[in-house]
């Protein structure tokens, strides 16, 4: 932008500036968590990014609150288990909005675990035996592990899950458990079993 000042004899000044028109709303260029990213617990926390040749002023989370000052964080209620959007707002310093949402899915839900063959509570065992367990979960299941005497011996990442047991490592009385994962974190952990080597 160049203005030009004339006085009457016609003698000129001119001052020039470089000014940036900006009708625009922010670039997001981020948000966390990931889309359809699993997450548990009774808060979400969740972040923005963006760019603006103007500068952002603030970014508002709906539901929940304004943010200030980068990185831009806020915490939303997780509410029920299933799908919940995001959506953010951000505003640049002429007071220009984008908004972007991101959908997550809650899992508070602990999956369902259990043995289906090994020997039961207070078995005699004399040789190396097989348990086989049963995990299912509607988000998926992330691994089960085999816990003796409160330690994890084991794990496994892959359906059917079986673990094989020698009684002759774990002394003269042995406790057996075991702990399934879901995808989101959530655990269950089987009632004990107790053995004892012949």
């Amino acid at each position: 932008m160049e203005v030009r000042a004339f006085d009457n004899l016609g003698h000129r000044a001119t001052a020039a500036r470089s000014i940036v028109i900006d009708n625009t709303g922010p670039a997001i260029t981020s948000i966390t968590p990931a889309d359809r990213a699993l997450v548990r617990g009774g808060q979400i926390r969740t972040t923005v990014n963006g760019v603006d040749p103007s500068g952002l002023r603030e970014a508002y989370l709906l539901d929940a609150n304004t943010v200030y000052k980068a990185p831009f964080t806020a915490y939303a209620s997780a509410g029920r288990d299933g799908a919940r959007t995001l959506t953010w707002t951000l505003t640049d310093r002429l007071g220009n909005r984008s908004t972007a949402r991101r959908v997550v899915v809650v899992d508070n839900t602990k999956p369902a675990v259990k043995i289906t063959k090994a020997p039961g509570n207070g078995a005699k065992v004399s040789r190396t035996v097989k348990v086989t367990v049963s995990a299912t979960d509607r988000n998926g299941i992330n691994r089960v592990e085999l816990l003796i005497n409160d330690k994890v011996v084991a794990k496994d990442t892959k359906a059917s899950y079986a673990f094989s047991v020698n009684p002759k490592r774990y002394g003269k009385k042995i406790k057996i458990q075991i702990r399934g994962y879901d995808k989101a974190g959530n655990a269950t952990t089987t009632t004990a079993r107790t053995w004892r080597p012949k």
